[in-house]
């Protein structure tokens, strides 16, 4: 919804993602998305994002690791995720890795149950985001990239 305004062209959105995956896979990718190394035609990820039926099964869903750092890389926008439900781990910010983004404000969803909320925020100075997903540095340091995230 919030890429295209129109919530229907949800396959269009994995076709884009499959593309900076593809793209990205051997790179900056390596070793931090699940089942990197393995060939596309076999790789969860990959079988996920090319999957356009509809209902969608539950496996080929949004998920809150991998996807959100696609959707930034693809979209160059960051994405907030939040948690609606108990959780292991916090919320978290992913900054796209290849380009800075072209807006400050980040798409933000919230996990409720097994199903993403899209959210706006109301104005609010001093606000601060949710701590930048933690592979992050990581891979901007090993490859040499501008660190996106300080801007947040």
């Amino acid at each position: 919804m919030e890429i295209y305004q129109d919530q229907k062209k949800w396959p269009e959105v994995k076709e884009n993602m499959l593309e900076a995956y593809l793209k990205y896979q051997h790179t900056y990718y390596q070793g931090g998305m699940e089942n990197d190394n393995m060939p596309a035609t076999t790789n969860p990820l990959t079988i996920s994002l090319k999957d356009k039926r509809s209902p969608l099964p539950q496996q080929h869903w949004f998920g809150t690791i991998d996807h959100p750092q696609l959707v930034a890389d693809t979209f160059n926008r960051s994405v907030a995720v939040y948690w609606n439900t108990p959780r292991e781990t916090g919320d978290c910010l992913f900054v796209s890795l290849t380009t800075t983004p072209e807006k400050f404000e980040p798409i933000i969803i919230i996990l409720d149950i097994n199903h993403f909320l899209l959210a706006k925020r109301k104005p609010i100075r001093n606000f601060i985001w949710p701590e930048i997903n933690p592979f992050h540095k990581v891979i901007v340091k090993r490859y040499g990239l501008s660190n996106n995230s300080i801007m947040y």
